[in-house]
């Protein structure tokens, strides 16, 4: 439904190494970009962007595609959010969609419509005579009124079917809010309730600062002081990380995050200047949200509550960091204090300081553990062992890893070879990371097709050489067979029309093959003599496939003893032999 002069023109203004880059730190590696895959697990870069074709290939998971692939799989948005999106940072105006397309949003439109709609109106309810107690309450804590608005803070009302009725009025169906965790369904199944009552109202944001789902606080100490959203299709907790939206460009301007605990934990010394703060939301930090924060800095400052950072049960979840290749500082608070209070105490300059002299991980649990187990005992030792042999064993640096190694050594007065003996007996547990399922390796066959999609990528005029050779029905690659097929169909109808579907394919749904083609087709230099060659090598290939299958029947012939059948099948065998000689 976008024109394709219109695509053509966002992707001409925009440099995909730039667009990519705000998402992923990239370096350079020679005439491309390089970087850890913002898609799957890596600790080695696999990741390449290539400026000069516009496009993005992971050698590790295989995506792949062009700017638009990329904002749509990283931002998880249909293709028109995603051209709409790039649209606004090009600068170009993408033409209204008319008639009953128009009127028919996506499924994740209505839901994240659904979400405004809620924060809107939690807002005006904090605003209102029945909120004034919730106000009292944010400023007892000295929440400012610029941070209520910055934040979007609101208030629940104390009612049952205040949101969906409100929502029903403004079109939104029970079931929607019910998607998103915003009404609970009654027992009698007759009719649902508002999830949150009573509570001031934290929206939690996605990366880009699109309202996900709500945390809610009740104004005493009754329980559960505090209630989250549940996960939902758009709102996965392990996946988000509250305020990065608001604190990444001051953690990329300072190479580093701090992160704290809750809501107000990340609020208090935000609105006092510092920046560079995020909040896990009370869990223990999880894989995938380490990744999201890996993206714009490897050094953590982790700002614990006082009369809980010595829980090494909860440190021991930071070994995680560790293993993902993060240098782990611990800020540590008096005890009774937490980041909301001491950002209260100290001012902006005083926590900032607090953040400085934050300790290595490793020596910080050093001195917990000292303190609780006597380290010139045998028994202290090896309970001390127990709790950090696990931290170093993570650690990926071999050299900080040496050095964690002596300097236990010396605090436990054994010899280092011991140590690294029982390093070598750890068994790492809870680290298990999702992975995405390993890519089929690709035969000669296939690769010598998608070179030679790559090519004609490159070179369109070569298409008419492909159709001659006759090559379609001989691939076996079916997205190779899709991309040629769309091709010559286009021929047909002009050069515009060729360009278009070009275009699309670079973002459809055969989007990462076809980058991986173009990634094959990088280095060649003399593309006549390669094209030739890969027709060559396809049709060999196929003649080689025909081999096998006729072999295949004359042993069953044989078996079966039909001699008659063996020998046609034989006949065929060496009229085969003949072309491939």
């Amino acid at each position: 439904m976008i024109p394709e002069t219109v695509l053509k023109q966002i992707q001409d203004r925009l440099d995909i190494a730039e667009v990519v880059g705000g998402y992923v730190p990239l370096k350079r590696a020679g005439r491309h970009f390089k970087g850890l895959c913002p898609f799957h697990s890596e600790k080695t870069p696999s990741f390449m962007v290539n400026p000069t074709k516009q496009i993005f290939h992971c050698f590790g998971c295989g995506e792949g595609g062009d700017v638009i692939a990329f904002v749509m799989k990283y931002e998880r948005l249909e293709f028109p959010e995603a051209v709409r999106a790039l649209g606004a940072r090009a600068g170009v105006e993408i033409p209204t969609v008319r008639g009953a397309a128009a009127s028919r949003p996506s499924d994740t439109t209505v839901l994240m419509q659904a979400l405004e709609f809620a924060t809107a109106f939690f807002q005006r309810a904090l605003q209102q005579p029945a909120g004034a107690e919730a106000r009292v309450y944010l400023e007892r804590r000295g929440v400012s009124v610029e941070s209520v608005q910055t934040l979007r803070l609101g208030w629940a009302p104390e009612s049952w079917e205040a949101l969906m009725t409100a929502a029903q009025a403004g079109g939104i169906a029970p079931a929607t809010l019910e998607r998103i965790g915003l009404v609970v369904p009654r027992d009698s199944g007759a009719g649902w309730y508002d999830r949150f009552r009573g509570r001031v109202i934290f929206p939690v944001w996605d990366p880009k600062g699109k309202v996900v789902g709500f945390g809610g606080r009740v104004l005493d100490d009754s329980q559960p002081k505090y209630m989250n959203s549940p996960e939902t299709e758009i709102y996965t907790k392990s996946r988000i990380v509250y305020g990065l939206h608001l604190a990444a460009p001051a953690i990329r301007e300072q190479d580093c995050v701090a992160i704290v605990e809750g809501y107000l934990d990340f609020l208090i010394p935000y609105q006092l200047g510092v920046r560079h703060l995020v909040a896990s939301m009370g869990t223990s930090l999880t894989p995938d949200q380490i990744q999201l924060l890996r993206r714009y800095t490897k050094r953590v400052v982790m700002v614990y509550d006082g009369d809980y950072a010595g829980e090494l049960a909860t440190l021991r979840g930071l070994d995680l960091l560790l293993g993902e290749g993060m240098q782990v500082r611990i800020a540590e608070l008096p005890v009774g204090e937490d980041p909301d209070s001491a950002a209260r105490r100290l001012g902006a300059e005083g926590f900032g300081q607090l953040l400085t002299g934050a300790k290595d991980l490793f020596l910080y649990k050093l001195d917990i553990l000292r303190r609780r187990h006597d380290p010139t005992t045998a028994e202290g030792k090896v309970t001390i062992c127990e709790h950090l042999l696990p931290t170093i064993k993570r650690v990926p640096n071999a050299v900080q890893r040496s050095e964690y190694v002596r300097a236990l050594a010396e605090v436990l007065r054994v010899s280092e070879a011991a140590l690294w003996t029982e390093i070598g007996r750890v068994k790492l547990e809870g680290t298990a990371r999702w992975q995405p399922a390993a890519s089929a390796p690709v035969s000669q066959a296939v690769s010598a097709e998608r070179l030679l999609l790559g090519l004609v990528m490159d070179d369109v005029r070569y298409l008419t050489q492909v159709q001659a050779a006759e090559v379609l029905e001989l691939c076996q690659d079916l997205a190779v067979q899709e991309a040629f097929t769309a091709l010559m169909a286009a021929a047909e109808a002009g050069e515009e029309a060729v360009q278009a579907v070009l275009q699309q394919l670079k973002h459809g749904e055969t989007a990462s093959i076809v980058a991986q083609a173009m990634m094959l087709s990088e280095p060649i230099e003399e593309t006549g003599r390669a094209v030739e060659d890969c027709l060559r090598r396809i049709h060999k290939n196929s003649q080689q496939r025909r081999l096998v299958e006729l072999q295949g029947k004359i042993r069953s012939a044989e078996a079966a003893g039909d001699d008659e059948e063996a020998a046609a099948l034989i006949g065929a065998v060496n009229q085969l032999v003949k072309l491939k000689a």
